[in-house]
């Protein structure tokens, strides 16, 4: 069974309090996101979702209401939820070099590839993709 849960659908303001941009997938024993924006982290605690559960953020595209919650749940899980598995960050190569430039302007030890006082847990591999749909 697939489950889809909408954690933020709102502009970059957060007009109406809808928060930005976040989609929750879980399927297949998996989670995933499709963005993670500014205030995503904040409604995962507001609807009590687990978010260390995160197996990969998809980006859509690097405008900060799409990425910028990122660095938060970089620190949230080294420092609140302690996580351990994994997190894979997937996007076009230029978005995923930038938003590095940009969490390495937070913390030098973010942009690292492995690393972390949690046992290596963040990976960054900025990778084209593997398929493209046609633009209507």
């Amino acid at each position: 069974m697939m489950q889809v849960k909408v954690v933020g659908c709102g502009d970059a303001f957060g007009s109406g309090g809808r928060g930005s941009s976040c989609y929750l997938v879980r399927a297949a024993g998996r989670t995933v996101t499709l963005d993670f924006g500014a205030s995503a982290l904040v409604n995962f605690n507001r609807f009590a979702l687990p978010s260390a559960d995160i197996d990969t953020i998809f980006l859509s595209h690097l405008h900060g209401d799409h990425f910028a919650g990122i660095p938060f749940l970089l620190l949230d899980g080294q420092f609140v939820r302690r996580r351990e598995k994994p997190l894979v960050v997937v996007g076009p190569p230029a978005p995923v070099r930038a938003s590095m430039w940009r969490w390495r302007c937070c913390s030098p030890a973010w942009a690292r590839t492995g690393g972390g006082s949690n046992g290596g847990w963040r990976r960054w591999s900025p990778a084209p993709p593997r398929a493209t749909a046609p633009s209507p």
